[in-house]
């Protein structure tokens, strides 16, 4: 990253997130998981696209929101998962 802003930045946020959590805001085994699946996002995300077709990307995008959006339809309707 570049700029003068990443390690004040990330101070502040370990900052707030220390208070959140202090005050019972947050819940580390959420939020753990969470961070670090952005982080691996984040990282990964661009060096994945840049190497894929449009076509491939899109196609995976899409797969991926349709398998969320009936993970999330099946717990609505009340089935485990």
């Amino acid at each position: 990253m570049h700029g003068g802003l990443w390690v004040p930045g990330t101070l502040a946020g370990m900052l707030f997130a220390w208070a959140w959590y202090r005050r019972g805001y947050m819940d580390p085994h959420w939020v753990v998981p969470a961070a670090l699946g952005i982080l691996a996002g984040a990282r990964l995300g661009p060096r994945l696209a840049t190497r894929m077709s449009a076509r491939a990307l899109s196609v995976t995008f899409q797969v991926v929101l349709a398998v969320f959006g009936l993970l999330m339809l099946l717990k609505a309707v009340g089935v485990p998962v």
